[in-house]
């Protein structure tokens, strides 16, 4: 795992760098166009955008290649990762090919193909990585590693092709009618000028969210190490590690660090992956009518909509991983008790403050489809700051140590979500988006579905067997919110409520 941590920590920045802004870019052009009528040069901006993509991908890949031996000997001090890295090079050229048919469709409001080929890459991932890490173990664990990165780089491959030949052979819903009636379509030169200048401020933003997991990197481990002297005691109580051959004490920094990312992070994002779908699916829309003062009507109900939707589908998700951050953690990594140990607690912090980092991400998602990413970059910067002193203040507690990292996310993104609903306020000449009732509601029923599954598990299911207990207990909170949040939307329909979709006057976007 070290190994193939310590390659993603060169891709993620240089593909940040290089084609990370490409899918949003693309698709508020593409959306943009298509909301106009300029639908010829909606297939130039796909081409276009390609052109681009091989262009910086290709830059990308190589430079991954040139960086690897220095970076995995001087900065990451893993000279065994450089197989890895040189293994996952190549799918950064692929990566940035396939972000552009990706971003082209998802500006049509298509969603269909970007889902396709990320079912293809995960199937692929999954099993060209899991054969070619088991087939490469004999020749040593950093082949092995990357090995698995291989599989990671050939699923991109066909993910690929097969957004290529959705492309070839498939329709994007542009008829001959339409692209003859439409006007001419800018010069190539033109429309790439264009992809690279937009891509700036959002190639920026990507470059700042790797801020709060830098700032982990480089204050979890050491801060922990340079208080175990003087509370050695109490790390061994308890953190044991009879079932791992009972390292060292100076082992336990990092022992620690690598729990907390690569199993309680891991965990709770499948919360915020929630929040990635419904935005990226509302995007498309925000982005057209945030364009056309006459349909400011139509902005606010996308943007309601967006955090009614985003709310009801990760709220039960962040308390459910909170009621029960244990009994999953187990179950997951029944082999690895110390690794529980350590990343329960962290959980159930980024469970309960869950809503704060939805909030973030989704106001992320919506600057950046109003072409207001500088306002990303601010609210970033303000966290990391937040973040970085609490860190180092919470970790050196010997009683918190890992948790304070937890607590310094949740109190940033607290912030960040409280000035950034400010901002987007702003942005809306000050019209009311009624938030409150799509928070309120959802989190009343969540709360209600994590205590019911909380008492199942340790008090009403307890005859069962660990998996069959969390089975049902899941299952009894799941019903619990499903069935509240059915009649309160029924009760809604009776009454006949429906968002107010009068303004009171027209919606201007500013440009950065």
């Amino acid at each position: 795992m070290g190994y193939f941590s310590t390659a993603f920590s060169l891709f993620a920045p240089i593909y940040a760098l290089t084609a990370a802004a490409l899918p949003t870019v693309i698709m508020r052009l593409t959306a943009q166009n298509a909301a106009s009528g300029k639908f010829r040069n909606v297939r130039r901006i796909r081409r276009a955008g390609l052109f681009a993509a091989c262009g910086l991908g290709l830059s990308g890949s190589v430079g991954i290649l040139i960086i690897a031996k220095p970076f995995s000997t001087i900065i990451a001090g893993s000279p065994a990762s450089l197989p890895a890295m040189i293994m996952i090079a190549p799918s950064l050229f692929f990566c940035s090919i396939s972000a552009v048919y990706r971003g082209y469709y998802e500006g049509l409001s298509n969603m269909i193909p970007t889902a396709i080929s990320q079912i293809i890459e995960a199937v692929v991932k999954s099993t060209a990585g899991i054969i070619l890490a088991l087939a490469f173990m004999p020749y040593g664990i950093a082949y092995a590693a990357a090995a698995a990165i291989a599989g990671l780089t050939i699923s991109e491959f066909f993910g690929l092709m097969f957004m290529f030949l959705r492309t070839r052979f498939g329709s994007d819903g542009l008829s001959l009618a339409k692209l003859e009636i439409s006007s001419p379509p800018q010069r190539k030169r033109v429309i790439i000028k264009t992809i690279m200048t937009e891509s700036v401020p959002i190639t920026i933003a990507a470059l700042s969210m790797n801020l709060f997991p830098f700032i982990d990197m480089m204050t979890i481990s050491g801060t922990i190490n340079a208080i175990i002297s003087n509370n050695s005691a109490f790390f061994l109580e308890n953190f044991t590690y009879g079932t791992h051959g009972g390292e060292a004490i100076p082992d336990i920094g990092s022992f620690i660090y690598g729990s907390y990312t690569g199993i309680t992070l891991p965990i709770f994002a499948i919360a915020t992956s929630v929040t990635a779908m419904f935005a990226k699916s509302a995007l498309p829309e925000i982005t057209a009518n945030c364009n056309s003062l006459k349909n400011c009507a139509q902005l606010l109900q996308s943007l309601r909509m967006l955090f009614k939707g985003t709310f009801m589908a990760s709220l039960p998700i962040c308390i459910g991983l909170a009621a029960l951050a244990n009994p999953i953690l187990s179950l997951l990594y029944f082999s690895k008790p110390a690794e529980v140990a350590v990343s329960t607690t962290p959980l159930i912090v980024l469970g309960l403050g869950g809503i704060s980092l939805i909030s973030a991400g989704m106001l992320f998602s919506i600057f950046m489809a109003m072409g207001r990413s500088d306002l990303q970059i601010k609210l970033i910067l303000i966290g990391a700051a937040i973040k970085i002193s609490l860190n180092v203040l919470l970790i050196r507690i010997p009683h918190i140590n890992v948790t304070g990292a937890a607590i310094s996310t949740v109190t940033a993104y607290t912030v960040i979500s409280i000035i950034g609903m400010g901002f987007l306020k702003k942005l809306l000449n000050h019209q009311k988006l009624k938030t409150a009732r799509y928070i309120v509601q959802p989190l009343i029923f969540a709360v209600l579905c994590g205590g019911t599954a909380y008492i199942c598990y340790y008090h009403a299911f307890t005859d069962r067997t660990d998996l069959l207990r969390l089975m049902m207990s899941t299952a009894a909170g799941a019903l619990v919110y499903l069935t509240l949040t059915l009649i309160f939307n029924l009760r809604l329909l009776q009454h006949h409520e429906a968002f107010p979709v009068q303004p009171r006057k027209n919606v201007q976007i500013p440009h950065h």
